[in-house]
């Protein structure tokens, strides 16, 4: 059995001591020895452990002879109590609590003897640890040998056995090459005295970095610069001998000298290995001439010697290694592993060899990121390094990488002082235990599974490790304790790479919130390093569900129900807390964060549920609408076969709380809605869930860094809301009904209103969310909710208002910064004067708060209730929010009123002319363009010259009315028709009559009479039309007796600039159009019996005589081929008429494509040129 020992570290530092003396050295005091205890942790952890809830005092684990106290429990190991530390080891590791920047001790566990061992510089600790199990252990203490120039570092030990019949012997060996050796422990029960001493003989500055035990009484230890030297132990005539000598080769004879160099010229010499720092050794197979294999790590050499049975050794093998390891690890890892060209320290830490006899080595370096940056130096100044191991297969000289490892852990900042990890092989190397400063990892030969144990705290070190043979444990020593793990090798063996890392994670997780909370647990549980991020999601999502269900693996089944909601409650604590404490809860997505949060939530908003319902079985032992609810819910889930259907929900169906919210409408039909005690305790189910889940929600957003919105949360779900609606409606009816609950205040109306509110807004948050917005469904389903809210906020803060919530219903206002429904709210008694307003100081502390938000929705109350008189009765704090308001372009119909106010005569021109461009009514537009010229008149009195600026101003005031003046006109005579009927008719018939009387020339074309009426039916209504409608009308009637309506529309026309040009233009063509369609030219043109001068008189009482007589011009005179060649198209017309159906458009496109063939069939050319000429000779004869 061999024993290692760490290699020396650099100290910063020296301890001053008294060395004890050589052979006759001074006896230590020895201690007496005291009870061991561990202390105490809380039961109700779900641990495999004794009813008590008291921590095992020694003597309690030595009764303990059925239960194991369980530190981790996972499908593949168990980590168990193993046995204590004596109680000189432990005052004398307490008084050394460094551990995070020390490394002064060092231990070990030989299993081959069943003790234990720990030293420091000065002084050595030997007990049976086998003994500590079940009683209190005997110290066997040491007084080490004395490096003058190092007082820090442990010396190198080793236990020599003799069997099972007698105590082992002890030799320790300090760095300087003194060696002391003891023949048996029991000699420390004495002082520890006598003991046999030898040196090392070493170059300056070398030391010795390890000790390995090759046989029982045999020991080669190695050095700094690569020397290999033998330690004898041997016994005569009961007196011990040390015997020491380097490596070497067997003495020649004088004829084997000669021998050698006559055939130096025809074979190679003897294998002359490179020196260097020894890493590692290690023990190999048997060799062939009956010696021991010895392996050994020399920088990145591996080295191959064999110890002769006659005493002399060879080097058999000499190979380096680093470029075939990191090709290996580069093929396996990628780019995380750095170029042989850089120097990042790629080192080989330490060997073992297998059963198969393949060496197991473990190598670190240091890793690169992405971009090839180095990664070495971590937050805390310490070199970051991570570990592999690689398994080499070698025939003769060469060596082949069959597998590569990757050992979860890193060392770092976190990882105390450094110490050189050691491997220890498990059944023959089917699992490698390496043992680091801070933890023991566990990595399967057989499989990809690899896990660890750490240490809870910096103040804590795995002091040693042992493996008993043929065994599937590991023995672990602590700083306070020794720890058991037992392997469950095939479990190690089945891993699976693909689903074992998601598992692996909910283990560690399942772990930490089982026996996390243990105070005396030495564990501390962590994820590996870079922790895959989807496999972090998945064990945590099933982790929690686990949880939630009642998991019997996980949450021990409790009659109590409280006491088990409660152990679920802290068990998903725990779990959200060790995600933040190992810091990768920023590696989950937001909606696995949500997940997580909406489970704790659940199991919180059950718990209450649970008081409450335990509550009602005390007091209503029946007919309970809760306990109907969890009936109907488990019959929608099918899962109604329950003794206790209540407590069968609560402890395993809570993931579907909101399903039991959604039956409470079918509960409701069997109950009597008008029962105070049926509203009460439905209203309080609902509350109590929804309530304490919203709560809880938002005290945790930090903790598990949620993000708004929310995605699709269970608590605002249609069915919830819909169950919230019916509720308020319930009770506003109980308050409001005549012959329904009295209101003496315990219906919570406003509770109802506010988490009703709540669900809303929070529904339509996701709704509005990115990933909502990909799904047509969900955008229409947004639609209706958002006008769903508009309309149920304003009633519901009004019904609060108005039963007694006055308090409640301005809180839900200000906190969705409902303004409008704040401004409402304010003014429910009397408006004026404002200083009586019962609200006027609630509505100054507004105006100071909320500022131009809250005030525009208050002035344009006042507007639209008829209180313009409040607004310019308000104080002069409000004038920069009227200004605000007013200069915004709100309400410009009144805004001129507000600039006389203040005396700025000159804006209020501007702005009526603004409003009469948007007004619709026609006597308003009339009112304001009128009040405006006036204004503009007063301005330009003022100013005591027409300035360029203001007469245009004036002159669009004129062209304003003369619009005006036109519908004016129009509507008279279009009344005139109306004037022989009888009785109050609709608009719709009086536009038919009209339609039937002035524009009988439509009836072949049905679209422009079915706009011809829509038109007139607006004039008849009092409303302003467009140019382009005014025109059609002016152009569509028969016009018979007023052929100037014709001429009245060009000007329109031609004076406008609001038309887009291209519509201007097919305007002016269906104007001319409709001039040659007015007159009857068969009859003009039959000059049958008929003179010149009655022709000419024909062609003076033409529409197309007047329209040019009028218009005194031909500029904008458009032929008849013009007129009748270009309609508008389809485009133009969905332009006008927006909102046209497509064969409405077809229609009209029909009927100007109708007015067009009538108008070719004619052919006016020539009558028409014939009468521009007769219009043009009668302009000159008059000029």
């Amino acid at each position: 059995m061999s024993s290692f020992s760490p290699a020396p570290a650099h100290r910063r530092a020296s301890l001053l001591r008294t060395s004890p003396r050589a052979g006759g050295s001074k006896r230590p005091s020895r201690m007496s020895l005291t009870p061991f205890s561990v202390g105490s942790f809380t039961e109700g952890t779900g641990m495999d452990v004794d009813e008590q809830s008291s921590a095992p005092t020694e003597t309690a684990v030595k009764a303990k002879s059925s239960k194991e106290l369980l530190y981790a429990h996972s499908r593949e190991f168990k980590v168990s109590y193993y046995a204590g530390l004596p109680l000189e080891v432990k005052n004398a590791l307490q008084k050394n609590n460094n551990f995070e920047y020390d490394s002064i001790y060092a231990g070990s566990i030989d299993a081959q003897t069943g003790f234990a061992l720990v030293a420091s510089a000065e002084t050595c600790y030997v007990w049976q640890h086998a003994q500590a199990v079940s009683g209190i252990p005997t110290c066997y203490i040491f007084a080490c040998p004395v490096n003058e120039d190092d007082h820090l570092t442990p010396p190198l030990h080793a236990l020599i056995p003799y069997g099972a019949g007698r105590e082992p012997g002890l030799l320790l060996m300090n760095h300087a090459g003194k060696v002391r050796l003891w023949d048996s422990i029991s000699i420390g029960l004495a002082g520890g005295g006598h003991y046999t001493e030898a040196s090392l003989t070493l170059e300056p500055y070398e030391t010795v970095s390890h000790l390995v035990q090759t046989h029982p009484q045999t020991f080669v230890a190695s050095t700094t610069q690569g020397q290999f030297i033998k330690i004898i132990h041997t016994s005569v005539g009961g007196k011990h001998h040390i015997s020491v000598q380097p490596f070497s080769r067997p003495a020649q004879s004088s004829f084997a000298r000669l021998t050698s160099l006559l055939l130096s010229s025809q074979a190679d010499g003897p294998l002359v290995p490179e020196t260097g720092p020894i890493a590692a050794v290690a023990l190999g197979r048997d060799s062939p001439s009956g010696g021991q294999d010895v392996w050994a790590l020399v920088g990145p050499r591996i080295q191959r010697w064999d110890m002769k049975p006659d005493g002399w050794e060879e080097a058999l093998l000499d190979a380096d290694v680093q470029e075939l390891v990191c090709d290996a690890l580069r093929d396996r890892f990628g780019a995380a592993i750095p170029d042989l060209s850089r120097d990042l320290g790629l080192e080989c830490n330490d060997v073992q060899m297998d059963s198969a006899g393949k060496l197991v080595v473990l190598v670190s370096y240091t890793p690169v990121d992405a971009g090839g940056v180095d990664m070495a130096i971590d937050d805390g100044s310490h070199v970051k390094r991570v570990f592999s191991l690689v398994r080499l297969a070698y025939l003769g000289d060469t060596f082949r990488v069959e597998d590569v490892r990757v050992v979860p852990y890193q060392r770092n900042k976190e990882s105390g002082a450094p110490v050189q990890p050691r491997i220890k092989l498990v059944s023959g190397g089917q699992v490698v235990a390496i043992q680091f400063g801070n933890a023991i990892a566990l990595c399967s030969q057989e499989s990809e599974y690899c896990d660890r144990l750490e240490l809870n705290g910096v103040t804590d070190r795995v002091l040693g490790m042992g493996v008993p043979e043929a065994s599937n444990t590991v023995l672990v020593m602590t700083v306070g304790l020794m720890i058991k793990a037992t392997i469950d090798l095939e479990a190690m063996r089945q891993y699976d790479p693909y689903t074992g890392r998601a598992s692996l994670i909910k283990s560690t997780m399942t772990q930490a919130i089982l026996y996390g909370a243990m105070p005396e647990n030495p564990l501390r549980f962590s994820f590996p390093p870079e922790v895959d991020a989807d496999s972090l999601m998945e064990g945590a999502l099933q982790l929690s569900g686990a949880v939630l269900t009642s998991d019997p693996e996980i949450i021990r089944k409790n009659d109590d129900l409280t006491a088990q909601l409660s152990e679920q409650k802290a068990r998903l604590n725990w779990l959200i807390t060790f995600i933040n404490t190992n810091g990768v809860l920023l590696k989950m997505s937001q909606r696995c964060r949500q997940a997580l949060v909406m489970d704790a939530e659940k199991l919180s908003a059950g718990l209450q549920l649970w008081i409450l319902y335990d509550d009602l079985v005390r007091t209503r032992p029946r007919n309970s609408v809760l306990r109907e609810a969890v009936s109907a819910a488990l019959d929608a889930l099918d899962d109604s076969m329950y003794h206790d259907s209540a407590r069968a929900f609560f402890g395993q169906h809570l993931g579907h709380l909101g399903d039991l919210i959604a039956t409470v409408p079918e509960v409701l039909q069997r109950a009597d809605m008008t029962s105070r005690d049926t509203l009460l305790e439905t209203t309080s189910m609902v509350l109590a869930i929804l309530a304490s889940a919203l709560d809880f929600r938002q005290q945790h957003t930090t903790l598990y860094k949620l993000e708004q919105p929310m995605l699709d949360p269970w608590t605002s779900q249609p069915a919830v809301i819909d169950v919230l609606r019916r509720l308020f409606d319930a009770l506003e009816a109980a308050l409001e009904g005549t012959d329904a609950l009295s209101a003496d205040g315990d219906l919570p109306l406003a509770d109802i209103a506010g988490t009703l509110l709540h669900t809303l807004e929070e529904r339509l948050s996701w709704l509005g969310s990115a990933v909502a917005l990909e799904d047509a469904a969900l955008q229409r389903e947004r639609n209706e909710y958002q006008m769903l809210l508009n309309q149920e906020r304003p009633r519901i803060l009004h019904t609060l208002h108005r039963n007694g919530f006055a308090d409640d219903a301005f809180h839900l206002a200000e906190l969705y910064q409902d303004f409008s429904t704040m401004v409402a709210l304010c003014h429910k008694g009397q408006v004026f004067p404002p200083q009586q307003n019962a609200d006027a100081a609630r509505i100054q502390r507004y105006v100071d708060v909320y500022n131009a938000n809250f005030t525009s929705e208050l002035y344009e109350w006042y507007i639209q209730n008829g209180e313009l008189r409040v607004i310019f009765a308000l104080d002069g704090k409000h004038a920069p929010y009227l200004e605000h308001f007013f200069s915004q372009g709100y309400r410009q119909n009144i805004s001129w009123l507000y600039e006389l106010t203040k005396g700025n005569l000159s804006a209020v021109p501007p702005l009526l002319l603004d409003d009469a461009h948007g007004a619709t009514n026609l006597e308003a537009r009339h009112l304001m363009l009128s009040i405006g010229k006036l204004a503009q008149l007063a301005v330009v009195q003022e100013q005591g010259k027409t300035l360029p600026a203001a007469k245009d101003v004036l002159d669009t005031f004129h062209d304003e009315l003369d619009f005006v003046s036109v519908h004016e006109a129009i509507v008279d005579e279009l009344k005139s028709t109306l004037a022989s009927q009888r009785g109050r008719q609709s608009h719709d018939v009086q536009s038919e009559h009209i339609l039937k009387a002035q524009a009988k020339r439509l009836s072949s074309t049905p679209a422009f009479a079915r706009i011809f009426k829509e038109y007139v039916r607006t004039l008849l209504q009092g409303s302003v039309l467009s140019v382009e409608d005014m025109v059609d009308v002016l152009s569509m009637r028969d016009n018979t007796e007023s052929p100037d309506a014709y001429v009245t529309a060009l000007k329109l026309l031609w004076g406008t600039d609001d038309i887009p040009q291209s519509r201007r233009e097919s305007s002016l063509r269906s104007v001319w159009r409709r001039i040659y369609l007015h007159d009857d030219w068969d009859m003009i043109r039959d000059t049958v019996g008929v003179s010149d001068a009655e022709l000419i008189q024909r062609y003076h009482n033409t529409a197309l005589y007047h329209t040019l007589h009028e218009l005194r011009s031909r500029t904008d005179y458009i032929a008849p081929d013009e007129a009748a060649d270009v309609s508008p198209n389809s485009a133009e017309v969905a332009a006008r008429w927006p909102g046209l159906a497509s064969d409405q458009v077809d229609a009209l496109l029909d009927d100007y494509g109708a007015e067009c063939r009538v108008l070719e069939e004619y052919e006016l050319e020539t009558v028409c040129a014939r009468i521009a000429e007769l219009a043009e000779q009668d302009l000159e004869g008059k000029d």
